[in-house]
């Protein structure tokens, strides 16, 4: 595995472990607490998040915790994942193969994660309106532009 392509599959690695820490965090609260429920820019909408209304917000969130694994499972195999990756990390010899396998099964749960993400936002494109789309369209080019100059929408 070159270099950048490491720097890649950690950088993932990293971001899906907050992402479930993030859901999980905000379930467990919004259950204890009453606190609000899941911030839909944990789900990794990236600009679509800003383009989305809040009832579009809200209707993601509903979808997605009914729909995405268990969050406690998903949980207990990331905390597995870093006991792997720091057992193999930390192994004398290095075993660089097995740190690859363990980095692509990750990975593939990441996908699975994402694709998950970018169904529900199809669904949710395909309930609105075609003048709701045309809006969300405005404000997804508004999000997109904001982006590029370097400022958060």
């Amino acid at each position: 595995m070159t270099g950048s392509r490491r720097w890649v599959l950690t950088g993932s690695l990293v971001l899906n472990f907050l992402l479930v820490g993030l859901l999980g965090g905000s379930l467990i609260r919004e259950r204890m607490l009453g606190a609000p429920p899941v911030a839909v820019r944990a789900l990794g909408f990236g600009p679509f998040t800003a383009a989305l209304t809040s009832a579009d917000k809200a209707a993601l969130r509903k979808a997605w915790i009914a729909r995405a694994p268990d969050l406690r499972a998903a949980q207990s195999e990331m905390r597995a994942d870093m006991a792997t990756f720091d057992a193999l990390l930390r192994a004398v010899p290095f075993e660089r193969a097995a740190l690859e396998t363990a980095l692509s099964r990750e990975a593939e749960r990441a996908q699975a994660r994402r694709m998950l993400g970018q169904s529900l936002l199809l669904d949710r494109m395909a309930a609105m309106t075609d003048a709701g789309r045309s809006a969300f369209a405005d404000r997804l080019e508004d999000a997109m532009a904001q982006r590029h100059r370097g400022r958060k929408p």
